[in-house]
């Protein structure tokens, strides 16, 4: 069975004269609300901080799934598993 892909926009806005922005469409296998609600209060950091912090790796995570055979992306696999497995056994344990 297929994951289930969810649809992201992502508007990343510079706070300036210019008024500069940028508009990402995303997927991901996961749902990002509930991991965020998952992580709330257990990394010891802000708000704000826990939200750039898992919207950032899990896109990161979603173009090395997707890439995974150029070289470039294989080679950031196992890093990227070991920050997840840090990540959940650090919000396990936050329980």
């Amino acid at each position: 069975m297929l994951a289930t892909k969810n649809h992201y926009k992502y508007q990343v806005e510079l706070k300036s004269e210019t008024n500069d922005a940028l508009t990402l469409d995303v997927t991901s296998h996961d749902d990002i609300f509930e991991k965020l609600d998952m992580i709330r209060g257990k990394l010891h950091i802000s708000h704000n901080d826990e939200q750039a912090f898992l919207i950032g790796l899990k896109m990161a995570g979603e173009i090395i799934l997707q890439h995974r055979d150029d070289p470039f992306f294989q080679s950031l696999k196992q890093p990227m598993k070991e920050i997840m497995t840090i990540l959940k056994s650090n919000v396990k344990n936050q329980k």
